[in-house]
């Protein structure tokens, strides 16, 4: 049995993904600094800046994921010390383990490098291109699915707001995104490590993207509902974002995304597909079902409550 060390098992993402391994007949073995591991995942206690919990997560393991990042809500100087001091030294360790496989797991705002957020991911991106790991990198989009171990879906809040009937949209709501659900990132994960052709290359995994306002429609369609789409000035937006979102706090987008996002954030995922032969759910399809089975956990909880 292979044996996977997953950096940030614990997270969103990173709960979906070890199940998904795990499902698959890989051992898995998870990096945490509190709390328990994923079922059926072996727990070793330490953090990104622990080098001797490194050492033992990835001691025998011939694959190392990297997970684990600050994403919301940080200091420029934050998201250097985990986004970038961070994998230097999982990278390092990973080195000393001789993994022979390292994949990187970052986002499509890499691409753009505009925030510290952004810049982070890019700059560790390159750390690991420049490393000697037999490497892979995959930069997802925002992702949504269930919560397993934590609730930290962007997406999920989205979709109570469209419940509610009203969503504030930066712009004209004409802006593209991908959306990626966690069952296909899983399943991209999995299809990566089994392809030799995706080595020593930087992918965009997601599904064509979509105008954000189709993307609230989808979420309005799927929930059986009829939600306003107010879109606010560029010009209000950005000045109110950068104070903690002001009277736009019910915009459900983290202050990364909202600063980016008027940027027409279109990533070709087809070299992904193309080489892997296989292709994510279609935004609107996807977006559409998630909102679907949220109404109806909603409606099951209300005829309980």
């Amino acid at each position: 049995m292979q044996e996977i060390a997953v950096t940030g098992g614990t997270g969103f993402f990173g709960a979906h993904l070890c199940r998904a391994l795990l499902r698959a007949g890989y051992g898995v073995r998870c990096l945490t600094r509190s709390g328990e591991a994923p079922a059926g995942a072996r727990r070793v206690a330490g953090d990104l800046d622990d080098a001797d919990a490194l050492h033992e997560l990835l001691c025998g393991a011939s694959i190392a994921i990297h997970l684990a990042a600050a994403t919301r809500g940080g200091s420029p100087a934050r998201f250097s010390e985990v986004n970038l001091a961070g994998t230097h030294r999982v990278i390092d360790a990973a080195v000393k383990a001789r993994c022979v496989r390292f994949l990187y797991v970052s986002t499509d705002l890499a691409a753009l490098a505009c925030d510290p957020y952004g810049q982070s991911k890019r700059d560790a991106e390159d750390l690991v291109a420049d490393s000697d790991l037999t490497w892979t990198i995959l930069r997802f989009p925002a992702l949504y699915g269930p919560s397993l171990m934590t609730r930290n879906c962007a997406v999920e809040s989205l979709a109570e707001k469209v419940r509610s009937g009203r969503v504030f949209v930066p712009g004209n709501g004409r802006q593209r995104l991908s959306f990626l659900h966690t069952e296909d990132a899983c399943e991209a994960v999995l299809r990566t490590l089994t392809c030799d052709e995706t080595q020593r290359k930087c992918l965009f995994v997601g599904p064509q993207a979509v105008e954000l306002d189709e993307a609230v429609r989808a979420l309005a369609g799927g929930a059986g509902v009829r939600c306003r789409i107010v879109h606010v000035p560029w010009s209000v937006a950005r000045a109110t974002v950068r104070t903690a979102l002001g009277a736009f706090r019910a915009l459900p987008l983290n202050v990364s995304m909202f600063l980016t996002i008027d940027q027409d954030k279109v990533l070709d995922g087809t070299p992904f597909e193309r080489l892997v032969g296989w292709r994510p759910t279609p935004t609107v399809d996807g977006l559409h079902r998630f909102a679907a089975t949220l109404e109806a956990e909603a409606r099951t909880y209300r005829r309980g409550a």
